[in-house]
């Protein structure tokens, strides 16, 4: 269903498709990679047709546009379904991004935090660090554990038999999925900015290093100036891809601890842009950075192919939130005037 028809225009060899009014925060692919799933700050969500660069649904709704805040993204590892999240909403759509359930935490000053996937049922994080593990099938919730300490992330190993979850107060633990008693806590000397499982070993970027954690811990200085903001697993499992704190993205190689450069976003751009979010599928690369666009890039060829979300010239979120408001719009058209009618009455 194609609820609004974006702007295209072809620069050279990259498609700039527009929609979002805001910094894009997050941009994942769906399992089939026939569409591109994006969340910004605008709190706007919109599923892409990756062929045509269409908008195939907008998923926001007034919760996340008063929420005022992007939403965290996450496909069920049967690719099914599609959880949204962000501070006070969580909802489940199916491959058709319909709508399918909704979490709320019980007690409504609780945000939600963080989330992931363990099989069909979701574990997600509140602010008082408590873990909830949620079946939306049944519409049921049940406690974990409480942590006593806010969650930033939350990364469910592929064999779905560990979680591993990051605290605010540099560390991270490594919990049993089936028995949350059985934890492990690594401590770090700053606080890590992104993590993902690659095999049986959990990866935690800090500062300008990786932390390979599996029966013991391994450390790989990257030998590079920034900070590393952005992580995602590589083509194989020999290597990494990295985004930095000033747009530069590399491939890291455990094997012969090498760093080589992939694309310089700052210099493509000319302007400095912070890596927030990498997903990669096949030689296909998401790149979301501070910006109001995020980008589709060919790994064979090293090229940016795809720019979605800004909105030069036309902003189809607009549109939407302004039918979103439309009955409060009614609302103060019929009330002024009234106010200036009974005022007038006064006055004779």
């Amino acid at each position: 269903m194609l609820l609004g028809t974006p702007l295209q225009q072809s620069t050279g060899t990259v498609l700039q498709i527009y929609g979002h009014s805001g910094p894009v925060k997050t941009a994942v692919w769906s399992p089939d990679g026939k569409t591109i799933v994006s969340s910004g700050s605008d709190n706007m969500v919109i599923a892409w047709n990756v062929t045509t660069g269409g908008i195939i649904k907008y998923l926001s709704s007034l919760e996340l546009i008063k929420a005022n805040s992007s939403s965290e993204l996450k496909w069920s590892k049967s690719g099914e379904m599609l959880a949204v999240m962000n501070s006070t909403s969580l909802r489940v759509y199916n491959q058709s991004y319909d709508p399918l359930y909704q979490f709320k935490p019980l007690n409504s000053t609780m945000k939600l935090e963080a989330l992931g996937w363990v099989a069909n049922d979701l574990i997600v994080s509140v602010s008082n660090g408590t873990l909830y593990r949620y079946s939306p099938s049944q519409n049921k919730s049940s406690q974990l554990v409480n942590l006593h300490q806010a969650v930033e992330s939350i990364e469910v190993s592929s064999a779905e038999d560990r979680i591993a979850i990051l605290l605010t107060n540099r560390s991270v633990i490594i919990m049993n999925a089936l028995n949350p008693n059985l934890t492990t806590k690594y401590n770090f000397e700053s606080t890590p900015s992104s993590m993902t499982w690659q095999g049986q070993s959990l990866l935690v970027t800090e500062g300008h290093r990786i932390q390979m954690i599996d029966s013991s811990v391994h450390i790989f200085d990257l030998g590079i100036a920034s900070n590393v903001t952005a992580l995602t697993k590589g083509v194989n499992q020999t290597h990494v891809i990295i985004g930095t704190s000033d747009g530069v993205i590399y491939s890291y190689a455990f094997a012969t601890r090498t760093t080589g450069l992939i694309f310089n976003l700052t210099h493509s751009l000319g302007s400095k842009e912070r890596i927030n979010h990498l997903d990669l599928r096949g030689e296909n690369l998401l790149i979301t950075s501070d910006f109001r666009v995020f980008y589709s890039m060919d790994l064979q060829t090293g090229k940016l192919a795809m720019t979605f979300g800004g909105d030069k010239n036309l902003d189809p979120s607009a549109s939407f939130i302004n039918f979103q408001l439309f009955p409060f719009l009614i609302v103060f058209l019929l009330i002024v005037p009234l106010k200036g009618w009974r005022r007038g009455l006064k006055h004779r």
